[in-house]
């Protein structure tokens, strides 16, 4: 887990890699976050995150609507 911590600081060259895939980026960002949650410190990341989950199940409510509402 530290080694995942320490890899932008360590290998800006593999961060760099990875930022120009958008797919390695959202999978080395999934991954940074898993090894976050396990610290001490997942209480303050997850009150954090509770403003983005709200928007992100408000735009996918929101797109499963409308494309219900297409098909019609």
């Amino acid at each position: 887990m530290i080694g995942l911590l320490m890899v932008p600081m360590l290998y800006p060259g593999i961060v760099q890699y990875l930022a120009s895939s958008q797919e390695l980026l959202v999978l080395f960002a999934i991954a940074w976050a898993v090894a976050l949650a396990s610290t001490q410190y997942r209480n303050v990341i997850s009150g954090r995150l509770v403003g983005i989950r709200d928007f992100l199940l408000l735009f996918s409510s929101y797109t499963s609507t409308s494309s219900l509402l297409a098909d019609r």
